[in-house]
């Protein structure tokens, strides 16, 4: 058993005593999580992080609260308490330290590998991909699954239950097979990332929510709407889903000016609490992200 075992233990019987008091006192409980989490921080990334959420929760009748509370009681403790110490603990700190010793070597991996599955593409070769990543300190992943692989081979995402230490986000199409969803609802390192707008989508997240399953609601902006996007409105819109999750992806041929105008106005939200959910910018975050760690000092 190496360190980085033991220190995962801890944070597992830790994270999970707590997630278990919260329903009897949720902001004492709430505010614990974040101190763990800065006590087993190892780099600046991590601490300036935890080190904000504090902050934050010091505003007890602050949305975040809320949204937090909505998390815990609507899904599935294990999946939640899996994914946050995938993200929180192999990614952003032991893949962390690998990343920027391989990215010393040669060309950088990222913190978080896109993957397009293909019905071309075996499991074997699907497996030698993740495999590799992982060995480059790579321990999240963000699934494209086309349409036509829907009702193809399911092969290729049961590999997600052989790598449990990773984090896995599939973007979920609008029309899917009862094999494919039950599959991946019994994975608790892997949340949905649904689009936003259709009623096939919409069903799909009544589904998700009855099998208290962790999913993100996305929309896409171009250069037409995207202050649109980013409106109360439409941002009420997409809560009304049930997810405090809310992901923002640019269209390809968006302009620079429109990606930062939707940047800042999430970055604000966040900072002031403006909404009881989490927006997450995607491509913009994931990149913001990646800088901090490959700037971060070594883990001790």
């Amino acid at each position: 058993m190496t360190k980085n075992d033991i220190t995962r233990g801890l944070i597992d019987f830790a994270v999970s005593q707590c997630l278990k008091n919260i329903k009897e006192d949720p902001y004492r409980s709430i505010r614990r999580l974040a101190d763990l989490g800065r006590q087993f921080a190892k780099g600046r990334f991590q601490e300036e992080l935890f080190s904000l959420f504090q902050r934050l929760l010091l505003n007890e009748d602050g949305p975040y609260y809320e949204m937090l509370k909505q998390l815990v009681s609507s899904v599935d403790t294990d999946s939640l308490k899996t994914l946050g110490i995938n993200i929180g603990y192999n990614s952003w700190t032991c893949g962390a330290s690998r990343l920027r010793q391989v990215t010393a070597e040669k060309d950088y991996p990222h913190w978080l590998a896109e993957i397009s599955l293909s019905p071309e593409s075996s499991a074997s070769q699907l497996k030698e991909q993740l495999s590799a990543a992982l060995k480059n300190g790579t321990y999240a992943f963000r699934l494209h699954m086309p349409a036509q692989s829907i009702t193809t081979d399911t092969r290729q995402l049961g590999l997600i239950r052989e790598f449990p230490d990773c984090s896995f986000f599939l973007d979920f199409m609008d029309t899917y097979s009862d094999d494919l969803l039950e599959l991946t609802c019994s994975c608790d390192n892997l949340a949905f990332l649904v689009p936003f707008g259709s009623l096939q989508s919409r069903q799909l997240v009544d589904l998700l929510n009855a099998r208290q399953r962790i999913y993100g609601v996305c929309r896409t902006y171009d250069n037409t709407n995207a202050a649109e996007r980013i409106s109360d409105s439409q941002i009420s819109e997409m809560l009304s889903w049930g997810s405090p999750l809310l992901f923002f992806l640019a269209a390809a041929d968006t302009t620079q000016d429109n990606r930062l105008l939707v940047d800042n106005a999430i970055l604000d939200a966040r900072l002031h609490q403006t909404y009881p959910a989490l927006l997450i910018h995607l491509g913009a975050d994931v990149a913001r992200i990646q800088q901090l760690l490959l700037s971060s000092r070594k883990n001790l």
